[in-house]
């Protein structure tokens, strides 16, 4: 009766321990899960930085270029009304 009464003690605890690891497993795949999402959503948004930087990069790139040329123009304008007036 007492060997009885312990088997019973004996095969809930392990009923209960099983019942928690199974638990604590569900909660640690949760955990990986949200970490792996977490993890995927700043990979995106880093891309989405990247890009932004690149398409800003090429913008600075092509007003610096439009600059150069006015810088250009207003030389030779410049130049064009110097030999005018020295003809004059």
């Amino acid at each position: 009766m007492q060997e009885k009464l312990v088997r019973k003690e004996h095969d809930e605890i392990q009923r209960l321990i099983a019942k928690h690891e199974a638990s604590l497993e569900m909660k640690s795949l949760e955990l990986e899960a949200e970490i792996d999402q977490k993890h995927m959503s700043m990979e995106a948004e880093m891309e989405t930085k990247r890009r932004d930087c690149d398409l800003r990069e090429v913008d600075l790139h092509q007003r610096e270029e439009l600059i150069q040329e006015r810088e250009q123009g207003e030389v030779l304008s410049g130049r064009a009304s110097r030999l005018i007036d020295c003809q004059n």
